[in-house]
């Protein structure tokens, strides 16, 4: 309900049945490498290599499916992934796109082994390139066989390499947005229309605080410049370097509250927190109440010396910023 992604490894029959009855549609479904006995060797499962009839028995309910392939150095790239969006490609329209995405590592499972796999590591940035243009073939040619790209270069791609951000049209309906697919892009246009809309100047100066990951810094830079042109208003943009799960882990999502409470507080110490504290939503949980690592909202608030908003958009962000003025959000 929620684009969760699920593996389709441990369905029992009655699972099938409910799956069946209730028609959920469309499901998002982690593939990773259609090979069934690589798939057997990166996914647990009793029955991981039978994703491709998994996802003929979803069509044949009426349900489609997006997709993704978390992407690992040397394991089901190269040909590999290859192989898979070609055989994705050829479930039409049941499979209804693909996301290509690095493997995220923490601290924990960084170089670690399964089986006889080769370690899993981050990209290096001639990896990643080749990623890229790997895929950048495939677009080409579903581009021009059905009008879209099919499979989508989730953002980091994008931070690991330096390239620019396709334009909206690339990504259609942005599908798997919450997959990290588009989201820059989306943001991006989303703040070149509050950029027009900005208060001509705030009543008083105020200090304006925004949170950002490390990989998404370059941007909420910019965008602190642009705010930091309002008369009276003085914005800086703060990355968080994530603690709990480690230094690779650079997306806003998986900031964790402490950490971020950590920076605050010595922001605090050295007088530089601001008079409003902004942070994506993303950090939050479905309901908007918890952190990843269970610090709520009301204990991070009342830990924070200044008022603390979330921001799910450029939108809502520039919604804060028109409110300090005093004008209709």
């Amino acid at each position: 309900l929620f684009g969760n992604f699920i593996t389709l490894t441990n369905l029992k029959e009655k699972d099938w049945q409910r799956l069946d009855e209730q028609r959920l549609s469309p499901l998002y479904v982690s593939v990773h490498v259609t090979d069934a006995e690589l798939r057997r060797k990166m996914v647990d499962g009793p029955r991981a290599g039978d994703i491709l009839a998994h996802l003929q028995r979803l069509g044949a309910m009426g349900i489609q499916a997006h997709t993704q392939l978390v992407l690992c150095p040397t394991i089901n790239d190269g040909a590999w992934l290859d192989t898979s969006i070609e055989d994705l490609a050829a479930l039409r329209p049941i499979v209804q796109s693909i996301a290509a995405v690095p493997v995220g590592l923490t601290r924990h499972n960084n170089m670690l082994k399964v089986g006889d796999l080769p370690a899993m590591r981050p990209y290096t940035l001639e990896e990643a390139q080749a990623v890229v243009q790997q895929v950048q073939g495939w677009q080409k040619r579903f581009e021009a066989e059905m009008g879209e790209p099919f499979i989508y270069l989730s953002d980091e791609w994008y931070f690991l390499t330096g390239k620019k951000f396709p334009p909206a049209r690339h990504y259609g309906a942005f599908e798997q947005i919450e997959n990290g697919v588009g989201m820059t892009r989306a943001f991006l246009d989303g703040w070149r229309r509050q950029k027009k809309r900005l208060p001509a100047a705030l009543p008083q100066p105020t200090r304006l605080t925004l949170i950002t990951s490390a990989m998404a810094a370059p941007i909420l830079f910019e965008v602190a410049s642009d705010l930091s042109e309002v008369p009276n208003l003085e914005a800086r943009a703060h990355p968080i370097a994530n603690q709990f799960w480690g230094p690779l882990v650079t997306v806003a999502g998986l900031l964790c509250g402490q950490d971020v409470l950590d920076r605050l507080n010595d922001l605090a110490a050295r007088g530089e927190l601001g008079d409003l504290v902004v942070l994506p939503r993303v950090m939050l949980d479905n309901a908007g109440e918890r952190f990843l690592d269970d610090v709520t909202v009301a204990d991070f608030k009342a830990q924070v010396p200044a008022r603390v908003e979330f921001a799910r958009n450029a939108e809502e962000l520039g919604e804060l910023v028109r409110e300090l003025a005093g004008a209709p959000a």
